[in-house]
């Protein structure tokens, strides 16, 4: 889902879900047009589900729990020439 607004402004929102589980992750961004050919985004990454499911950000592999998503904002630039 996209929605632009003020000219300069981008909203997108997209997400993952696993409807076996229930589990889900949320990808809210927002994009600024600084310039013709500057962008600056912010971003961020919501993983979402209970203990055990695809998206609660650990697996479990060899008996040991690794994190491989954690919540996470972020801000990224970019220059197109």
């Amino acid at each position: 889902m996209e929605k632009i607004f003020l000219n300069y402004h981008t909203f997108i929102f997209g997400s993952f879900i696993n409807c076996n589980d229930g589990s889900f992750i949320l990808l809210p961004e927002l994009n600024y047009n600084a310039a013709d050919n500057l962008e600056v985004i912010l971003g961020s990454v919501v993983p979402c589900g209970k203990k055990g499911s695809e998206f609660n950000g650990t697996w479990e592999v060899n008996g040991e729990k690794i994190e491989v998503l954690k919540p996470s904002i972020y801000v990224q630039a970019k220059l197109s020439f």
